[in-house]
C-alpha cells in the first residue's frame, strides 16, 4: 500500500496517537511483512523521523529523495530523449543540469519544453524531406529554451513551491542570504542553526518564538532534503545553500 501526498494524514493522525498507523503496523506483522505500506510525501512526512517512540520507527527506516546525483541527472535526460530520437552532447547534458539544479521535475519541464520547441523544426524538416533520426539537441538549443522568460520564471515558481511550503522556511532561508549579502557578498558561505535561528527571529520574532536551536537544525535538515541547502559536518554543523543557481531559483 502506497500512500502518497500522505503529509495531512500523518499529523491528523499523530494528534490521535497514531492510531491509523498502528493499525496498518500490525496488519503488517500479522501477514509476516507481506502486507507493506508506504508513506510518500514532503517536509511534515519527514519531520516526524525525529520524533521517538511512536509506530513509524517500526516501519522501516526512511529515505529522503532529494536531488538527483550527477549520474541520475544525466541517465534521466539522456535516456528518454533517446527513446525519442534524440542526441544530445555532454555540455548540453551539463547545461539542463545547472539550470535545473539535478531536481527531476525541473529536468522533466526543461526537456519537455526542448521538445516542445523542436516541433516546429521537426515539422519543417517534414516538408523538406529531411527527417533523418537522431535528431541532435545542441547547447545553442538549451541556451534559447533557457533565455525564454517563460521557461525561467516556471523554472523560479516550481522550485520555489518548496520553500513555500512552510513560511518558516522561507524566512531561514532568505534572511540568512540577506545576511550574507550585506555582510560579505558570499552567498554560498555556511551558516549554524543558531545563526540562521538568530537571523530569523530578526525578522520574523514572533514566527520563531518557540522555536530553539535543535529544531532549527531538523528544519534545516528537511531544507538539505528539499534540495534547497547541503551540510557540511565538522565540529559544529552548518549549511549553506546548494549552489548559485539555487539562489538564482530562489
Amino acid at each position: 500500500l502506497l500512500v502518497d501526498e500522505a503529509d495531512n494524514f500523518l499529523t491528523y493522525d499523530s494528534e490521535w496517537d497514531f492510531e491509523s498507523v498502528s493499525l496498518l503496523r500490525r496488519a503488517m506483522d500479522r501477514t509476516d511483512q507481506n502486507f507493506k505500506v508506504i508513506f510518500a510525501g514532503l517536509h511534515n512526512v519527514q519531520r516526524f523521523e525525529h520524533l521517538s517512540n511512536h509506530p513509524l520507527l517500526q516501519l522501516g527506516t526512511p529515505i529522503c529523495l532529494g536531488p538527483l546525483s550527477s549520474l541520475e541527472a544525466g541517465e534521466l535526460i539522456q535516456r528518454p530523449m533517446s527513446a525519442l530520437g534524440y542526441e544530445l552532447d555532454d555540455h548540453a547534458v551539463l547545461k539542463i543540469r545547472v539550470y535545473s539544479s539535478d531536481h527531476p521535475g525541473l529536468i522533466q519541464y526543461f526537456c519537455r519544453t526542448l521538445l516542445e520547441r523542436d516541433r516546429t523544426r521537426r515539422a519543417e524538416a517534414v516538408v523538406a524531406g529531411a527527417t533523418t533520426l537522431p535528431r541532435t539537441i545542441s547547447v545553442d538549443d538549451v541556451e534559447q529554451v533557457f533565455n525564454r522568460d517563460e521557461t525561467r520564471e516556471e523554472l523560479r515558481k516550481r522550485f520555489r513551491a518548496t520553500v513555500d511550503l512552510d513560511p518558516q522556511y522561507r524566512v531561514l532561508v532568505f534572511s540568512q542570504l540577506q545576511q550574507q549579502l550585506e555582510s560579505n557578498g558570499t552567498i554560498t558561505r555556511p551558516f549554524s542553526a543558531r545563526d540562521a535561528l538568530e537571523n530569523a527571529r530578526f525578522w520574523w520574532p514572533e514566527g520563531f518564538a518557540d522555536l530553539d536551536v535543535p529544531r532549527t537544525g531538523q528544519m534545516l535538515d528537511e531544507m538539505v532534503g528539499l534540495g534547497v541547502l547541503q551540510k557540511q559536518v565538522g565540529e559544529e554543523l552548518r549549511w549553506y545553500v546548494r549552489n548559485r543557481q539555487v539562489v538564482r531559483l530562489l
